[in-house]
């Protein structure tokens, strides 16, 4: 939705909540897209969200398509209200595999009881559904739809377009996979191939064999590198014994990028997403206490540095303005060398074979802007803040060395966590702040007594 429109509809809704209109919320609803409706909840107060919702519910597919778009952050509270029979109701007119995601964010007693009562009135729904929720949340079979078209090898073109005439609810039929009776994954037919084939052609004559396919454990990152690398629309998921189990298609993708960028932030910056939905401060000050007592840890080491080198700084008082720039520069770079490196591995272009190329190419960058900033800072140091010409060199020195170092651990680090089975956007960044800090302080007091002492 538009912008504009979209802020039009929000004061609608918020003015319409507020005199207990609901009917006229309704109205509203039943003409906006149900992505729009659950980007609605975002802009409202926690009062306003339960009205809302108790709007939304009264409409149980309406309700489905807004609790999908709302992602599990919004709907917690909001679900936690529902009884089991109510949320029942809901998660049947979802699509199997957001149905399981769904059950899959309930506490698990609700969710025993939900699936229950599925089965009582949709049992085939509720099958599917459970078999999702075998998998682990994000391997490809976790996020596939097992409704997945599939037609049998030996039968005609003209039977295939007749077949997908007669279909109802298709997740994705840009691609038709190809199967035996047993259901082992053979090839697959474009769409544009099935309309312009001969019409007596079997789909074993036209289809392409070299299918690009998961399997049901692959991690879901693997998956959306997977749809990425080959501009597919949809990839299909298989078992061990290659038979055709499902298919992922490129919204789903599109979510778990989404989902994947937003946990390696969150793990980069040293906490996670239960802080955004904790209403606990004591909770969300716990989640925060490892990183900032390793960062408190850091920092003491650092002091303990400086006073150890108390002697050089009561006869060169000028080295203590300088210390923010070395550490606050190096860091600055060791960072970006990191979160290239780990990003680089999370696509799937930076791997650990590629160690020396990936560090030479960081060490000459650092190199070079440790040159331009170290002579610059240098200079400054001795034409505007009066220092002596030594003075300027130790700093100049100092901080092309700690630009350099910083660089050659902000590639190292993540490629050692990665080989050591540590996910690196979690233990990098602090690793690499710490160390930066502690080296830079080194390396600038141990230049500055070699020089100047």
């Amino acid at each position: 939705m538009h912008s504009r429109k979209f802020e039009v509809t929000l004061r609608s809704v918020k003015r319409f909540l507020e005199r207990d209109a609901n009917l006229n919320v309704l109205r509203i609803l039943e003409k906006t897209h149900p992505a729009d409706v659950a980007h609605l909840f975002r802009h409202l107060s926690g009062e306003q969200k339960k009205k809302l919702f108790r709007i939304v519910k009264a409409d149980e597919r309406l309700a489905a398509e807004v609790l999908t778009e709302m992602g599990e952050a919004l709907w917690g509270d909001l679900v936690k209200e529902m009884d089991p029979q109510e949320t029942s109701e809901i998660v049947q007119e979802m699509d199997s595999d957001d149905a399981a995601d769904f059950l899959g964010s309930l506490e698990e007693d609700k969710a025993r009881q939900v699936l229950a009562l599925m089965r009582r009135e949709d049992r085939d729904g509720s099958r599917e559904v459970e078999r999702l929720l075998d998998y682990d949340r994000d391997t490809a079979g976790g996020i596939m739809n097992p409704r997945v078209f599939a037609l049998d090898e030996g039968i005609t073109v003209a039977e295939a377009l007749e077949r997908v005439r007669g279909a109802e609810e298709l997740e994705m039929v840009f691609y038709l996979y190809v199967v035996d009776r047993h259901r082992h994954l053979l090839g697959v037919v474009s769409l544009r191939q099935l309309i312009t084939g001969r019409p007596a052609a079997t789909l074993r004559e036209i289809m392409n064999p070299d299918v690009i396919y998961v399997t049901a454990d692959t991690d879901q990152e693997e998956v959306a590198r997977t749809v990425e690398r080959y501009n597919l629309l949809a990839v299909p998921v298989v078992d061990q014994e290659h038979r055709l189990l499902g298919i992922v298609t490129v919204d789903d993708v599109i979510e778990v990028i989404r989902e994947e960028a937003t946990e390696d932030l969150y793990k980069m910056a040293g906490t996670d997403d239960e802080e955004i939905t904790s209403k606990s401060a004591l909770k969300t000050a716990w989640i925060r206490f490892p990183w900032l007592t390793a960062t408190l840890a850091a920092g003491v080491v650092n002091s303990y540095l400086i006073h150890h080198f108390e002697d050089a700084l009561h006869k060169v008082l000028a080295l203590a303005s300088f210390i923010p720039v070395i550490l606050g520069m190096g860091g600055n770079i060791g960072g970006q060398s990191a979160v290239i490196v780990v990003r680089g591995m999370a696509l799937g272009r930076i791997d650990v074979g590629q160690l020396f190329q990936v560090i030479f190419k960081e060490v000459r960058v650092g190199l070079a802007l440790g040159l331009v900033y170290g002579n610059l800072l240098g200079l400054l140091a001795y034409l505007f803040f009066g220092t002596p010409a030594v003075v300027g060199l130790v700093v100049g020195l100092s901080i092309c060395a700690s630009m350099l170092f910083a660089v050659t651990i902000g590639v190292l680090y993540p490629m050692f966590f990665r080989s050591v089975g540590i996910d690196p956007a979690v233990a990098t960044n602090p690793f690499v702040t710490t160390t930066t800090d502690l080296i830079g302080i080194l390396i600038y007091f141990s230049i500055a007594r070699a020089l100047l002492l």
